[in-house]
Parts: C-alpha cells; structure tokens; sequence
C-alpha cells in the first residue's frame, strides 16, 4: 500500500485514511512521538465529527484516525516499529536502533515471526521470558563429537545471529539459508498436498535432524511446518523454530505448543518429562500433513501414496531415533520408491 505518512494531513481524502489497514499505523504516521501527536492533532481538526454535524463519515475516520494513534504510540513506546518489509527496533538497554528486513511475517504462539532473505527474527512476548532464554542456552550449548559433525550437524540447526531486549519483546535473529523457505509456505504454495516423492525427501532431511537431537540427548518437541525450512533445489532442511520447549531427555518440560499436546499420546505428555520419541511422532505427523492427511485416516485409500510410506507415517515409530532412520532407509523408502533419484519440486 502507498505511504501516506509524507503526504500533507490535508491533502488526505477520507477513502485514503479508511484505506490503511488497523494493524499498520506506519503507513499514516512516522516513527516519533511528538510527530505522532501532531500529526493526529491536525487530523482530528479536519474531521472530528462534532465539526461536521455528526456526519457518520467524519465519525467513521475519526474512530479510525484515534485507533491507529493508538497503536503507533504503542509501537513506538515498546520499540517494534513496522513499515512494509522492515522492522524498526529499539534495545532498552543501549536505545539503539535497529532494521530488520523481511519478506513475511507470520504469528507463532509466543508472538511474531519476521522471515528475511538470509535472516529469521523471532519477537517472543515478555511473558515467555523463560521459554526464551531456554532456546537460547540449548542453541548456545548443542554439541558435536569433532569438527567433522559439526561442519555437517550445523546445517540443521539454527545460529544464532543476535538477541535483542525492547520495552515489550525479546528477539532472537538466527540465520537462515537464502534457499530455504518456511514448510508451511511450500504446503501453502502447492494447495496443502504434496507430491509423495517430495514429502519423502523432505522425511529423509528430518530423519537425520533427529539422528542428531537422539545425539544430543535432546526432545526439540515443536517439530512443526511452521517451524522448519526446507531448501526445495538443494533439498536440504533447518529446524530454525520451536526451540522455546527444547530439553534434555528426562528433564522437566518447560512447555509444549498446542499441536504437539493435540498430537502426542496422553503417556508421553503426563510425566511432565521431555521425551524424544515426541520428535519421532511429530516427525509422522508433518509427513501426512505433507500428504494432505494430517490425522493418517484416508491415506490408505489414496492410491498415489505407496503403502510402504503409509504404513510407515501410520504406524507408531519405534523408540529410537537411528533406528527409524535405518528402516527408513533400507526399507521404506526403496519399496515406495525405487532406487533413488533426484526429483524437482517447482517452487521457486
């Protein structure tokens, strides 16, 4: 949508005010309270209803005017200024600020998600302050056997760029790989089903994601479309979300997100105690999601699923990370599939 916040308060017709959706009061006004001040003074002289006889236009874009003043005084207070593609932040300890430049933005469970070219920007809510410094000491803390694994393990896992403190919010910017793009997105893109070959690529980038959790002796427990990117040439995927709920196996959980306590067995949940095995059906679950069949109950009768793949994202894993792998492996995937190939997915 155009900027209007260089475009003289009189000059503005009632259509363009009405026209600038409720949650972006950046396109109106600019980033300074006394500018914001000013700015919606000038406007509530020219349409304040008491001044136009209480026509219903003027008190229509006087509400409007009042809301998005609000707003913008909010955002500006806590330091989390958006325009189109950039988000202005301020760290309350240093009162820089800062850009972040992004392509999509996406609301997640603790607050927002800002998806940049090479960049992720998670802004959590305060009240989840612990969840987010737990992300942020397992990220810090993964280990590695040699360098050798961590030159290879690193790429399924996220790096953490910068923490930044606002008035209101938390942020975490990890990097992200210019390729890749958000699951959800791919899924959205191809109409909420996928092509079984692709969704069998995608299973293999996250057997080995969880190869390496089992390694650390970790439940990552948000194993999600909307918290893992996939490269769709490379074929190569990045578990950069959800690290909020992350523990130690057998340590006390710290939370879980809604779809993991919907999908879970109730035995796994009561305990209270992180369990990677949770991966492993989440794991299953992303695959039917893929196939357009999150719950599993139709894809048997979807002939172009292979009854190995449905047996296998039907069926419960077993308690072992590498043993899935190893009979995803050399079962699974050779009586779906045949030999192995490289399949093209057309997104770009």
């Amino acid at each position: 949508m155009q900027d209007l916040s260089n475009i003289p308060v009189d000059e503005l017709k009632a259509d363009d005010i009405l026209s600038v959706p409720d949650g972006q009061p950046e396109i109106l006004f600019k980033p300074d309270a006394e500018g914001i001040k000013q700015r919606f003074r000038q406007m509530a002289k020219l349409w304040h209803p008491d001044l136009h006889g209480g026509d219903a236009q003027a008190k229509k874009v006087f509400e409007h005017v009042t809301s998005l003043k609000d707003i913008a005084n909010a955002r500006f207070a806590a330091g989390t200024w958006q325009t189109p593609g950039h988000l202005m932040v301020t760290e309350t300890k240093t009162n820089k600020s800062f850009v972040i430049d992004y392509v999509r933005k996406r609301d997640f469970e603790l607050g927002e998600m800002y998806i940049g070219g090479d960049t992720v920007a998670f802004a959590v809510k305060k009240d989840y302050a612990d969840l987010f410094e737990n992300a942020r000491k397992v990220i810090s803390g993964l280990p590695y056997a040699n360098d050798a694994m961590r030159k290879e393990c690193e790429k399924y896992v996220p790096a953490l760029q910068a923490t930044i403190e606002t008035a209101d919010r938390l942020i975490m910017v990890v990097k992200k790989d210019p390729h890749q793009v958000l699951l959800a997105d791919v899924l959205d893109h191809f109409g909420g089903k996928t092509d079984p070959k692709h969704a069998a690529w995608i299973l293999s980038t996250l057997h080995n994601l969880t190869c390496y959790t089992n390694y650390a002796g970790i439940a990552h427990n948000a194993l999600a479309l909307d918290t893992y990117f996939i490269d769709p040439e490379g074929h190569t995927g990045t578990l950069l979300g959800g690290w909020w709920y992350a523990a130690k196996a057998g340590q006390d959980l710290k939370g879980l997100p809604a779809q993991t306590v919907t999908v879970a067995p109730p035995d796994l949940l009561e305990s209270g105690k992180a369990d990677p095995r949770v991966d492993l059906i989440l794991l299953r679950h992303i695959g039917r999601s893929l196939l357009g069949d999150p719950m599993g109950m139709a894809l048997a009768r979807d002939k172009a699923v292979p009854a190995s793949l449905t047996n296998w994202l039907t069926l419960p894993p077993t308690s072992n990370a590498f043993t899935d792998y190893k009979t995803w492996m050399e079962k699974v995937l050779p009586e779906s599939f045949g030999a192995r190939r490289y399949v093209k997915m057309d997104v770009s």
